[in-house]
């Protein structure tokens, strides 16, 4: 009894054994009802026919012998087949299904049957045999029977898919799981988008405005890639999104281009990698209007292959300018550098699958999605670091201004009470210095009186400097009438210019205008210039001041036959910030800080300051009228 039972279970394992071997000589593959998913991948055959041929059984194929199937970007017909065989005493029902979504069109043919079941990437979800996402179609084979499928791929883009074998209720099962994990995706980053927009909206920070932008374009190409936006948003429609994935790449990458170079301030870090953005931008460019336009009238190959090159050049290009930013002081470079780790990863896998170097397994092919979720989410913090400084900074900044005007407050107080106390400490010097009979006293009295008097020149000057910022804070400009304002000037100066006996050669048009503070083109500009004219005129000489008017100027010209500045200094003295103070002929003495003031107010009065002057090196005579300094102030001229 054990003997028979024993002969009778070798002779049947022999059997089977012999007919799985007969099988495989054959070239079908077994299926076997109890494996809950079977790859039959390695089992494919192919063959690549440009014309479509009514007998499609008759081509030559070539077996496979791979774990995946990879199609690379092609304009040519793709035929697969598949022999499966039923060893089992009952039916097999299954659904044989492609693991990647952008199948484009797949047909199922039967032999005997010239009518095909049509599905794929490329037809609209309502009309596709199972409602999924990937490309699947119902396989059955009677107890004890084998078949051939054949399948027809039309389509321009790359694919690496591998083909496998399951129950229906576990297909359904799975892809009910690939859709919960494309609306987390969706969802989160339209969170951070909703979030970083309002942000945007709310503090009028193009930052967050230009995050938003650059998330949604990137979600809107990874979403494309796995068939969200055809299966789940647009179901209804009849048109196939995919077509416009070049155009989704493409607008990535400028948004991408667009919101790195405001978020690296890279014209103050790396402005010497704006021409690369720039290249890469305008490529970019090129492409959309490629996919938007042309993609439907010649499917040129080598195009999607620039795009995923463009993509990954792209993508190293943002992660070594966040580097060299980062190492150059910028902590939200820092930031950026971190997201795009991940979304490299991501990258790295999802074309690692695409091309057959990864396996096509879950956590790869979705690593698109887990890596552009991180990097949005890290860019978002980055994002919420900066505004933070920034509010610091502005915090700083407001307090550091408080600062300044409280300074800026006690100096004014000061200068006003010290100035005061110059001034009436230095009248009552003169009259005690008229009282003393001891010339030694009267030395004495003479220096106090000149060291107070210096004290008083140099407040008034810082007076002018607070009266020049007041000014330019608040400053207006009305037309001034020349021949008032300079008439009134030297009626101020009469006495100093008896005191030297000059004389004054006047040509000043009635009705001459120019735009101008008169307050501030009298006291600080004019006022100054005949000052320094008086001051450094010799005795018995003569000062001209004369208008002309051209086309488009109007000059005021004050000349004097004084002592004249070295060449060398006029440019310390009148257009720098330095100040230099100089003796005059009667050893008057200033602060040297107006004459610089002067150009400063003529910029406020979109004018400008011309300097001429002549020295000489030895003893002057009072009547050579070879020396002096001619000042001309030049406005734009209003005409009245």
């Amino acid at each position: 009894m054990n003997v028979s039972f024993t002969r009778l279970v070798v002779t049947l394992f022999l059997v089977l054994f012999a007919r799985t071997l007969f099988a495989a000589a054959d070239g079908y593959l077994a299926i076997d009802p109890k494996k809950d998913i079977q790859d039959l991948t390695s089992s494919l055959a192919y063959s690549r026919q440009n014309q479509d041929p009514k007998e499609f059984e008759h081509l030559t194929y070539t077996p496979l012998n791979a774990s995946d199937l990879n199609l690379k970007y092609s304009n040519d017909i793709v035929w697969l087949r598949l022999n499966l065989e039923n060893l089992s005493d009952l039916p097999v029902s299954k659904v044989l299904y492609f693991t990647t979504y952008l199948v484009g069109q797949m047909n199922l043919y039967l032999p005997g049957n010239p009518i095909p079941e049509v599905n794929g990437s490329a037809i609209p979800l309502e009309e596709r045999i199972f409602r999924s996402r990937l490309s699947a179609f119902k396989i059955i084979l009677p107890a004890h029977d084998k078949k051939s499928f054949y399948f027809k791929r039309t389509s321009h883009h790359s694919l690496s898919t591998r083909v496998k074998l399951t129950d229906q209720s576990r297909f359904l099962e799975d892809d009910s799981d690939l859709k919960a994990t494309l609306y987390f995706y969706a969802g989160g980053i339209c969170c951070l988008m909703l979030f970083n927009l309002f942000i945007g909206l709310y503090t009028h920070d193009k930052d967050f405005l230009y995050y938003s932008l650059f998330a949604g374009t990137v979600a809107t190409t990874v979403l494309g890639l796995h068939g969200f936006l055809d299966c789940y948003v647009f179901r209804s429609f009849h048109s196939n999104l995919t077509q416009y994935l070049m155009c989704f790449s493409s607008l990535s990458i400028i948004s991408s281009l667009v919101f790195a170079n405001r978020f690296f301030n890279l014209g103050h870090y790396v402005p010497k990698a704006k021409p690369y953005f720039k290249a890469i931008g305008a490529i970019a460019i090129m492409l959309f209007i490629y996919g938007l336009f042309f993609h439907s009238i010649n499917n040129w190959p080598p195009m999607g292959y620039v795009t995923d090159f463009l993509l990954v050049f792209n993508m190293f290009t943002l992660i070594i300018t966040a580097t060299i930013v980062s190492k150059r002081g910028s902590q939200t470079a820092k930031f950026f550098l971190m997201s795009w780790a991940f979304m490299f990863l991501g990258l790295i896998s999802y074309f690692g699958v695409l091309y057959g170097v990864l396996p096509n397994i879950p956590i790869f092919y979705n690593g698109l999605l887990y890596g552009n979720l991180s990097e949005m989410l890290v860019i978002s913090l980055g994002l919420a670091y900066k505004l933070n400084v920034l509010n610091f900074e502005k915090l700083q900044a407001l307090e550091e201004a408080s600062e300044k005007q409280h300074y800026h407050r006690l100096v004014k107080v000061l200068t006003h009470d010290v100035a005061n106390a110059t001034f009436v400490s230095s009248t009552y010097i003169s009259r005690l210095k008229k009282r003393i009979l001891d010339p030694n006293d009267q030395i004495i009295f003479e220096k106090v009186e000149a060291t107070l008097l210096k004290m008083n020149q140099i407040l008034g000057s810082v007076r002018n400097e607070q009266a020049f910022k007041s000014f330019q804070q608040s400053v207006r400009l009305t037309q001034v009438n020349l021949q008032e304002i300079i008439l009134d000037i030297l009626h101020f100066y009469e006495e100093r210019l008896q005191s030297k006996d000059l004389r004054i050669d006047v040509d000043i048009p009635k009705d001459v205008f120019v735009l101008a503070d008169r307050s501030a083109l009298s006291n600080q500009v004019i006022s100054n210039i005949i000052s320094n004219s008086i001051k450094f005129s010799k005795q018995d000489g003569f000062i001209a001041i004369r208008i002309t008017e051209q086309d488009n100027d109007c000059k005021i010209v004050i000349e004097d036959h004084g002592i004249g500045i070295p060449q060398d200094q006029i440019q310390k003295i009148f257009f720098s910030d330095n100040a230099i103070s100089t003796q005059g002929t009667h050893f008057e003495r200033g602060s040297g800080i107006g004459c610089s003031l002067i150009r400063e107010y003529m910029k406020l009065f979109s004018g400008s300051l011309e300097v001429e002057s002549k020295t000489s090196a030895g003893i002057v005579s009072p009547y050579d009228y070879t020396t002096g300094t001619k000042i001309t102030l030049i406005f734009p001229r209003v005409h009245t």
